[in-house]
């Protein structure tokens, strides 16, 4: 035993003896390397004023035949005196060391500039990995070590976890210290450095995640100070050492839970390690950005939320920890506490090169990110009774952050849409075909009241204090009139059991008629009042679902068709791009879902439900397409999707007397066969 140890301090001192060496040597040749390709540049600019005249080319008009006697050695050369002028300055420059020979070409120099500028992006990436992929591989090469040093110290039982956990920290201290003095020996920074730091601190991170998960030696508070000081440290010496640190030492930190793991599925951990690396990352952009490291950081803390997905101990925090990567995107590049700084640069921009013909900022992109993920998170995790904790945060951070950012300032409806149809999600039964709606559990109905009491207060209040603040928005204004109706009408469909039910539809007839009477009120006062537009449109949805609710014949699929009436008329009058949009966009949700419709509800047997469904909603696309102006864009959607709809009404109805009311019997004849084929031509007509 003893002679293996010997051995192996032996091979050690060779391996570090040799390491330096090798190092050395790397640094020398270097220095040579960048001294010969200097000459080279020189010897590149002189050519062209040092190399032999061209002659230029006589026109066409006057070339005459010359003598037969005359040869072209008897030719004589004319004396360029400018040209002698400029050689003589670049050698008194070559000479006297203190001039730059670029200067005594300002054509040949601007000419490179541009030969360089047109060099595409994928060009300048593969000379980059070229160049530089063996530095990130030793980088990459010297962390691993660090890492599975201590993993093989476990397995070997060689040392205890006290030793072992202390020989780690040393060796990454070690080597922060080796990058340190080859740093200070170099003449110029060079990328192998820092990727020996990046490796030195990815060991450290190792160290601190064993003395905590593996051994217990350490109190979860002293490691997550300790991850804190080598996430700030490594900030600190990527402003020395350049992006490779940042990229080897902060986002290499993501991958090393796992590569310590214990199977002992402390999610919680993790992700609050992972929140500490954000926000180190976050931070060290402010000095040194870069894209790829912002798109690394994102994808490191949206990869341990991925990760979560896979077990419930996560549960309950996943909503806090998004909401916390969110308000470090926002507030660590600017020191933006509280998030009142007006937004920098410009919103996205229309670009057909760019992808979906829209160039985003990535902090448009990383926030998109984050909302779709909590959209995710919620048909997960479903409901629970510290919702309201869990979800309002994101809500309440975007709606601020929104106030001031023109470029995020969608991000509000957008958070709000999705989380409506991700609670909507979790109301289906997908376990039976037709599809079931069957709302939330009992036990969790009254506390669901209670949280969407809550989120329409985050919403509503929120976007009602930035509008008063900050000025009239279409997007602020109708925020704060329809997401109390959006959220009355999510609690409908979940907690009931969509019977007939006069309280909830006298709660929503309250709410139509005071929307109604303050957008009167207002309109009286200014008759081009803006916010009595949102005032409208939000009271004629609430008195649709009031009559859903109070009538058991009626659907929401009816409540969206009546709103492309209302919408029609607020269109005809304000003359907005938008509303137009909203339009077109309820169009395509009532077609899409009654065209879908025997893939998705059912409904009970004793309703005439394709009378009012579906006979419903083509009323409703007449009578808006006859009120409509003719001149409007959106006058053929309603043409063509009143015509959808009448084919499909036709279906459903002449079914629906065929069968007994039983619209989608498993039958098959020649009475069905001949039918299909009415049906589907009249559909391709359309």
């Amino acid at each position: 035993m003893e002679i293996l140890a010997v051995l192996l301090v032996g091979l050690l001192i060779v391996f570090f003896g040799g390491s330096l060496l090798g190092i050395a040597a790397f640094f020398r040749l270097t220095d040579l390397k960048s001294k010969v390709e200097a000459l080279e540049r020189r010897f590149e600019k002189l050519k062209p004023v040092l190399g032999e005249p061209v002659e230029p080319a006589a026109p066409a008009s006057s070339l005459k035949a010359e003598p037969a006697g005359i040869s072209e050695e008897m030719v004589p050369v004319a004396e360029d005196p400018e040209r002698e002028n400029r050689v003589a300055k670049l050698v008194s420059a070559g000479d006297s060391g203190c001039g730059d020979v670029s200067t005594a070409l300002p054509v040949q120099s601007e000419i490179t500039d541009k030969e360089q500028k047109r060099r595409s992006l994928l060009e300048n990436g593969f000379a980059w990995i070229q160049k530089n992929w063996m530095v990130w591989l030793g980088g990459v090469c010297v962390g691993l070590a660090g890492i599975f040093l201590v993993r093989y110290s476990i397995e070997a039982g060689l040392l205890g976890p006290a030793q072992r956990t202390t020989g780690a920290v040393a060796s990454g201290i070690g080597l922060h210290i080796l990058a340190e003095w080859l740093n200070r020996r170099a003449s110029r920074p060079h990328p192998s450095i820092a990727a020996l730091a990046g490796g030195a601190s990815i060991t450290l991170y190792a160290a601190m995640l064993a003395a905590l998960h593996l051994y217990h030696l350490l109190n979860p508070g002293i490691v997550f100070a300790a991850l804190s000081l080598i996430s700030v440290g490594t900030m600190l010496l990527a402003l020395r050492y350049g992006p490779i640190l940042a990229t080897l030492g902060i986002l290499g930190a993501y991958v090393v839970p796992i590569l310590v793991s214990t199977a002992s599925d402390d999610i919680l951990g993790a992700l609050v390690y992972s929140f500490i690396i954000t926000t180190a990352a976050l931070a060290l952009m402010r000095y040194v950005y870069r894209p790829w490291l912002w798109y690394g950081t994102l994808t490191g803390s949206l990869g341990w939320w991925l990760v979560s997905l896979g077990t419930d101990n996560a549960d309950g925090i996943r909503g806090i920890y998004l909401a916390a990567v969110a308000y470090a995107m926002l507030v660590l590049p600017q020191f933006d506490w509280l998030l009142q700084k007006e937004e920098q640069g410009t919103p996205a921009v229309r670009d057909k090169s760019a992808t979906f013909g829209w160039r985003f900022q990535p902090l448009q992109i990383g926030l998109t990110a984050i909302v779709v993920a909590y959209t995710v998170s919620i048909a997960v995790e479903s409901f629970s009774t510290m919702a309201l904790v869990n979800w309002a945060p994101l809500a309440v951070i975007l709606t601020i952050a929104a106030a001031r950012r023109p470029s995020i300032s969608y991000l509000p409806w957008f958070s709000l849409v999705l989380q409506w149809g991700a609670w909507f999600y979790c109301g289906l039964d997908l376990d039976i075909v037709p599809v079931q709606y069957r709302g939330i559990g009992v036990d969790v109905q009254r506390n669901f009241l209670f949280f969407a009491s809550g989120m329409t207060a985050t919403y509503a209040v929120l976007a009602w204090l930035v509008n008063r603040n900050k000025g009239f928005t279409h997007l602020v204004s109708s925020m704060v009139f329809t997401a109390p109706v959006l959220w009355l009408a999510l609690a409908y469909l979940l907690v009931t059991d969509l019977s007939v039910s006069w309280e909830w539809a006298a709660g929503s007839l309250v709410v139509a008629m005071s929307y109604i009477t303050v957008s009167n009120v207002r309109l009286l006062k200014n008759p081009v009042d803006r916010d009595s537009l949102w005032l409208v449109l939000a009271g004629h949805f609430a008195f649709s679902l009031a009559g859903a609710m109070l009538f058991r014949q009626a659907s929401l699929t009816l409540v969206l068709a009546t709103q492309i009436v209302s919408i029609v008329m607020m269109s005809n009058r304000y003359q907005l791009v938008g509303l137009r949009w909203l339009l077109k966009v309820v169009i395509g949700l009532v077609v899409v879902r009654l065209s879908c419709n025997p893939w998705l509800l059912t409904y009970p047997p004793d309703i005439h439900w394709s009378l009012w469904s579906y006979g419903g909603s083509v009323f409703c696309c007449a009578v808006a397409c006859w009120i409509c102006d003719p001149e409007s864009d959106v006058r053929k959607w309603l043409e063509g999707a009143a015509l959808h709809l009448f084919v499909l009404f036709v279906a459903a109805e002449t079914r629906y007397w065929l069968y007994g009311g039983d619209i989608f019997i498993a039958e098959y004849g020649l009475p069905e066969a001949a039918f299909n084929t009415i049906f589907w031509s009249a559909v391709g007509l359309v």
